[in-house]
């Protein structure tokens, strides 16, 4: 077993490190040092469910909200309407890769610097993410007016749903600047070591979506479409608040003017860490594609529809598992910063414990009341029992998604992107996508249902031994050149 190290860097504050102070009310006062070191003396537990607890309570009103929208779209609009938004979702899982690229990346630096107590570092890497995430938000933008239709046609739209679903994809990337700046800035005070603030702002984008949502599919009368609105609304409520409170609160590295030159070499080093989440949602979204094409093939379009129920009820089940991975984060990014490498260690495998209990029950919940789930989507008996069927069969294997997630996570809090993008990739490129083409010619739309399962077996068993290898050859990090930045 690799002994703790600190390269350099003390648990104590070294000469010239400014403890930042602040009142948090009358008579109190926030010592930032100690919130810091609490994250390498504090037990693993205890700070595991400080900061897994706000994360998931966040992404599962998210996920409340996306089960809510389609529940709004299905009753008000029907299951075309069901259809539209499953063909408009492989390009909004392009829109969301290049957010993800940059906003993990970013958050995983920013953890690392906090815990080798390099302020400006952080403020640099959350500047770089802003400067990242206004050029993606034009580009995307300007894609989607440009290759709308034959995007939506190669994800499987037909002439009867193509406006529908053409509505919900413009609307939602051409507003891609709000959902960017939400999930940039909630990340990086995350990652700040905030959790709690993160998860009330993430709150306040999720309830606003929500009550927005009805208001803008029916009264209004955009259907689909107002879905979008909703949503982009909703974002860029979420980052105006979160920026407020960025800027009100110096605790939190923000921006200074020495800090806030673009440098590409600590964008390439950002990128880089992100390009695990990057390549799973863009090869995702590939295979989304190719999911939807194999349904209609197989099943109709009704049965295009139950992608996206199935997803939004795996996306409920699952996300507790990214709570826990998101809470993993930034204790494993700063530990492993401070070189505290046995403390890396527990908490990951408190993580994949954590991660597998809340996915078996999940996986329970579903698997005992499917149909009463799926019946607040449609009141389509025939949509409803091929429904019930496709969604048995695949949460089978949700228990082991705990560890295939918080494996990939890991190596992407030690600075390892490359096995985290390899990890990521196997699942959904080297299995799934194979699977997907190979088994619904022998077993028709139950084997484009039960590809999931059974590349989920396969790429679980990879990740368990690349993060049972990870863990034993911890690599130190790595202060590079281009992450150093000047004092303000």
């Amino acid at each position: 077993m690799h002994k703790p190290v600190t390269w350099g860097y003390t648990l104590r504050p070294a000469p010239g490190v400014v403890t930042v102070r602040r009142l948090a009310g009358p008579g109190a006062v926030v010592d930032l040092e100690r919130e810091h070191n609490e994250l390498v003396t504090a037990p693993v537990g205890k700070l595991l469910f400080k900061f897994a607890i706000p994360s998931i309570v966040a992404l599962m009103v998210h996920a409340a909200y996306n089960i809510v929208d389609r529940i709004f779209v299905g009753r008000m609009v029907g299951p075309d309407g069901l259809a539209a938004t499953s063909v408009a979702f492989p390009p909004l899982m392009i829109q969301f890769a290049f957010i993800i690229l940059i906003c993990v990346g970013q958050s995983s630096i920013v953890s690392i610097r906090m815990g080798q107590k390099d302020r400006d570092g952080a403020r640099a890497v959350f500047a770089n993410g802003l400067w990242m995430s206004a050029v993606m938000s034009v580009l995307l933008a300007v894609a989607a007016v440009v290759f709308a239709d034959p995007v939506l046609r190669l994800s499987g739209a037909g002439e009867s749903i193509l406006p529908m679903a053409r509505g919900y994809m413009l609307v939602t990337l051409i507003g891609t600047a709000c959902l960017a700046a939400s999930f940039t800035l909630n990340f990086h005070i995350r990652a700040a070591g905030h959790p709690k603030v993160s998860m009330v702002l993430m709150l306040v984008g999720s309830g606003f979506n929500i009550l927005l949502d009805p208001i803008f599919i029916g009264p209004l009368g955009m259907g689909v479409m107002g879905a979008a609105v909703a949503t982009v609304i909703a974002e860029g409520i979420s980052a105006t608040v979160s920026a407020i409170w960025l800027f009100r609160h110096p605790e939190v590295p923000s921006l200074t003017r020495a800090t806030m030159r673009p440098n590409p070499r600590l964008c390439g080093s950002m990128l880089y860490l992100g390009l695990g989440p990057f390549f799973s949602n863009i090869v995702g979204s590939v295979q989304f594609s190719i999911l939807n094409y194999q349904v209609l093939r197989f099943g109709g379009e009704l049965a295009v529809g139950i992608t996206g129920v199935a997803f939004a009820m795996s996306s409920f089940v699952s996300l507790p598992v990214f709570g826990i991975s998101d809470g993993m984060q930034p204790i494993a990014g700063f530990n492993h910063g401070a070189g505290n490498h046995d403390r890396v260690r527990r908490v990951v495998w408190l993580s994949v414990l954590w991660g597998t209990v809340a996915a078996c029950a999940g996986a329970v919940v579903v698997e005992v009341f499917p149909r009463p789930i799926v019946g607040l989507f449609s009141r389509d008996q025939q949509f409803v029992d091929m429904a019930v069927r496709a969604i048995r069969i695949v949460f089978i294997t949700a228990p082991i998604l705990g560890l295939q997630a918080l494996g990939t996570r890991y190596f992407q809090s030690v600075g390892r992107g490359g096995i985290s993008a390899f990890l990521s990739l196997s699942r959904q490129l080297i299995f799934y996508v194979p699977l997907l083409l190979l088994l619904p010619p022998m077993m028709g739309l139950d084997g484009v249902w039960w590809t999931a399962p059974a590349a989920d077996v396969v790429s679980t068993a990879v990740t368990a031994v690349m993060l049972v290898w990870g863990l034993r050859h911890v690599e130190p990090p790595r202060r590079q050149p281009d992450m150093q930045t000047p004092r303000s």
